[in-house]
């Protein structure tokens, strides 16, 4: 609420409230009116548009836009009164010249009643016990690289006497679902964000159609290690956890939240591939992943990249990992690529014995290097341009605002002598 508040605070000051103290005028009166009567129109307007949720194309944004219509509902309600609240105290002012010395403070009062309305409806602070700060720490020390799929991402179930919200939160950090996993370090194949990356999109759209159910089971590819699935309440569910823990072994149940977890047969995540298909775009690397996946063949797709002249087998020794780098010992007889199931993205750089090899990307989502014969170091590291061009800018910046007070000091250091 802190920032919101200085954020309203920091433009009424920049508008001039004192000013306006000083000077109140009908027109701005008659503007907060007008716009809080139409705020408070397009409120009813909301409240009876029974397409609303049919406007939305994509199922995700659909299922959430119940819960958006109404708090948006309620946002624009307290708008609109808090602006007819506005127009009320200029009326005031203007009628009542004593007063004007109070303004500035009332219309400070007025936006901090307005942020403390809003404030349950943005926040929920909750009971801390309910949170699993280090979910699913069983798997988490297993010797492996852990990664979760959750495949089941609604309908939570949670314990008796926990409202809504924070069964929700329970729920899903017991689950490790994004971004809760992050504090017990395990990958989680599902997103945190409403801009999820277009390739990701892209892949699990067209799984999707392709496979059904059983595309959860095409996500194995990707080094996924566990489904953490909640139990399931409704028909479909039970397909997807039926699909999803397929062949596995159930090394977790936890009846307080309802779930259960299980590890299941995976690719490795660090692996030399044994037979290659080379794609030149992604939506010829695309369709020949969904052809993979169909046929049930190891083949590893290779976008951009030339063809290998040889696939010698190898074997992945050591693996060390951090935020941002990996560093991979593997040996092998011959030539051949080297599979690292981690995303692809601009940014990563690769080299072998400290000499920079090119990234390719490798069944549409990961990465892939060429690996010379014998045993050999791999470092990645993500390095991205703008990061250093950010840095650039933001010490430009500084250095300018520091030049800038310089010179206004100097300035009215020589106007006081």
């Amino acid at each position: 609420m802190v920032g919101p508040l200085t954020l309203c605070l920091s433009v009424l000051t920049a508008f001039g409230s004192e000013r306006l103290s000083d000077r109140p005028a009908r027109f701005w009166a008659n503007l907060a009116r007008g716009a809080g009567l139409a705020t408070l129109a397009s409120t009813l307007f909301l409240a009876n548009w029974q397409g609303f949720d049919k406007s939305f194309m994509d199922i995700v944004a659909r299922e959430a836009a119940p819960a958006a219509r109404h708090n948006l509902i309620i946002g624009l309600m307290h708008a609109g009164l808090i602006l007819l609240a506005f127009a009320f105290l200029v009326i005031g002012a203007v009628r009542r010249p004593q007063l004007r010395i109070y303004f500035p403070m009332a219309v400070a009062g007025l936006v901090f009643l307005q942020s403390s309305c809003a404030a349950p409806f943005a926040m929920h602070a909750g009971v801390r016990a309910v949170r699993d700060g280090h979910p699913l720490s069983q798997i988490a020390n297993t010797g492996e690289l852990p990664r979760i799929l959750t495949p089941i991402e609604k309908n939570y179930l949670y314990p008796e006497g926990v409202d809504q919200f924070d069964g929700q939160i329970g729920a899903q950090s017991h689950l490790g679902a994004p971004a809760y996993n992050v504090p017990s370090r395990i990958d989680q194949f599902n997103t945190y964000t409403g801009l999820r990356p277009r390739r990701l999109d892209m892949l699990i759209r067209t799984f999707n159609e392709q496979f059904g159910f059983q595309s959860v089971l095409a996500y194995r590819l990707f080094a996924t290690t566990h489904m953490i699935i909640k139990d399931p309440y409704f028909p479909d569910e039970a397909r997807i956890a039926k699909a999803a823990s397929q062949e596995g072994v159930k090394v977790l149940e936890n009846h307080e939240w309802g779930y259960t977890g299980w590890k299941v047969p995976h690719r490795p995540w660090a692996l030399f591939a044994e037979q290659v298909a080379l794609a030149s775009d992604e939506k010829e690397a695309l369709d020949a992943l969904v052809r993979i996946l169909a046929r049930e063949e190891s083949t590893v797709v290779l976008e951009g990249a030339p063809q290998p002249t040889t696939l010698g087998a190898g074997q992945v020794l050591e693996i060390t990992r951090g935020s941002n780098w990996l560093r991979i010992d593997a040996i092998s007889r011959s030539d051949g690529i080297l599979v690292v199931n981690d995303s692809f993205w601009p940014g990563w750089r690769a080299t072998i014995d400290r000499n920079e090899v090119p990234i390719w990307r490798a069944d549409f989502l990961v990465r892939a290097v060429t690996w010379p014969a014998g045993r050999h170091i791999l470092e990645m590291k993500y390095d991205p341009p703008e990061v250093r061009i950010g840095w650039i800018i933001t010490l430009a910046g500084a250095l300018a605002l520091a030049a800038l007070l310089t010179v206004e000091w100097r300035r009215k250091r020589w106007q006081h002598l």
